[in-house]
C-alpha cells in the first residue's frame, strides 16, 4: 500500500488514497546496491511519477528494513507545507524545475528522517503549452544530483522511464560514494 496525497484542504486535514500498483522490479534492486540500503533509510518525495518510484521500491522483499515512507506530492502547497519548498522558488523556477526536485529530496530526507530520497516533478505529457519536462532528483539533505527527461514516448512510458532512471541514477550514486576504491586509477606494472 502506498499513501497518495491527493488533496491538501487545509493545513490539518490531508486527503489520502490508498493504491496498489503493480509494476515490474527494476533492474535498481538486481544490483549490488541491496547490500547499502539494509545501512540506511530511503524515501520518496514524488509528483508526476505518482507513487510509481515507492512503489518500486517496496515491492522488494525486505523493503521495511530501509524505506521508510514516501509522499506524492502533486499540488505546490503539499510541496510547500510538507516538504518545505519555498513558495518563492516555485514563483522564481516554476514548480518544475531542478531547484524544486532537488529541494523535494532534502525535504523527504528532513520529512521521513532518512538518509536518503529520490524525488520526481514535470510534465509527464505536453499540456497546456508545456513540452514534456520531468525533473528526478536524488541523494541526500546534504548531496543531491538531479537530471532532467524530455523526450516524449506517451505519457504513461515517459513516467515509467523516469521512474526507471531515478532508481538507476540512486543505484549509481550508491555504488560511487560508498565504493573506496571510486575514483582511484589503479594499473598493474
Amino acid at each position: 500500500m502506498i499513501i497518495i496525497v491527493a488533496k491538501l484542504r487545509n493545513l490539518n486535514e490531508i486527503i489520502c488514497i490508498f493504491a496498489h500498483q503493480n509494476l515490474k522490479r527494476y533492474h535498481f534492486f538486481n544490483t549490488s546496491i541491496f547490500q547499502f540500503l539494509q545501512k540506511m533509510t530511503i524515501s520518496t518525495a514524488e509528483s508526476c511519477t505518482g507513487g510509481r518510484i515507492a512503489a518500486a521500491i517496496t515491492a522488494q522483499s525486505g523493503a521495511s528494513r530501509y524505506f521508510e515512507g514516501g509522499l506524492v506530492a502533486y499540488q505546490n502547497e503539499v510541496k510547500v507545507q510538507m516538504l518545505g519548498v519555498p513558495a518563492e522558488m516555485i514563483a522564481e523556477y516554476g514548480v518544475v524545475s531542478r531547484e524544486v526536485a532537488e529541494q523535494m529530496v532534502k525535504g523527504a530526507c528532513r520529512l521521513f528522517h532518512t538518509d536518503y530520497a529520490l524525488a520526481s516533478t514535470g510534465y509527464a505529457e505536453a499540456w497546456e503549452g508545456h513540452e514534456v519536462e520531468i525533473w528526478v532528483a536524488w541523494g541526500s539533505e546534504g548531496d543531491v544530483h538531479s537530471l532532467c527527461l524530455r523526450e516524449d514516448f506517451g505519457r504513461v512510458k515517459n513516467v515509467e522511464i523516469a521512474t526507471e532512471c531515478v532508481l538507476d541514477e540512486f543505484g549509481k550514486y550508491l555504488k560511487e560514494i560508498h565504493n573506496p576504491l571510486a575514483g582511484i586509477e589503479t594499473s598493474i606494472a
